[in-house]
């Protein structure tokens, strides 16, 4: 067992607490990654121009980047679906490029890892094609820190990409669930 518990949030250290780690042994201290971002925030134009060409986006185009947020199946409440996630993010999309005449263009940015990503990302653009807005979502599973120096807007449910967003200066939407509501702000 360990003597001390470095841990992202109060809300992280409460999952510990619960399972009976004394409070007085965990101790909230963010997250390592997040000290990075002030030399990302100084690469951002280069950042952008590297993705642009990875992931062939326009450029002129407006960049929303929309984190996936799993259920970690840590309570019974937790009811967040990839299925959901897609919805959301693509009818929003459809609506501000058919109705606004935004153009804008999406980076689904999920967490997969290992077998299972071909897949994910045809289910993917399988709802996106449903919503007319194919040609404008990108799948993304790499390093999020580059997404959210270059988004010109991140989206996400709950996540320390939130707090990432305002570490890099890009406006940040977090949307809330029922989930998020019912179990309170991760940070």
């Amino acid at each position: 067992a360990s003597d001390w518990f470095a841990v992202f949030s109060q809300r992280s250290a409460e999952y510990y607490i619960d399972a009976g780690v004394p409070a007085a042994q965990v101790v909230p201290v963010g997250n390592p990654a997040w000290d990075e971002y002030p030399s990302l925030v100084a690469r951002r134009k280069e950042l952008r121009a590297q993705l642009n060409g990875e992931y062939q986006l326009d450029p002129a185009r407006p960049l929303v980047v929309f984190g996936t947020t799993w259920n970690a199946n840590l309570s019974a409440l937790d009811n967040r679906s990839l299925d959901e996630q897609l919805q959301i993010a693509f009818a929003a999309l459809a609506r501000m490029n058919q109705q606004l005449g935004l153009k804008a263009q999406l980076v689904l940015k999920d967490r997969l890892f290992g077998d299972g990503a071909a897949e994910r990302q045809a289910h993917v653009m399988e709802v996106a094609q449903r919503f007319g807005v194919a040609e404008a979502v990108r799948y993304a599973v790499d390093d999020a820190r580059r997404w959210v120096v270059a988004a010109d807007v991140l989206v996400s449910l709950d996540s320390n990409l939130t707090i990432e967003a305002i570490l890099a200066d890009v406006p940040a939407v977090n949307l809330l669930t029922d989930f998020g509501a019912v179990a309170g702000g991760g940070y």
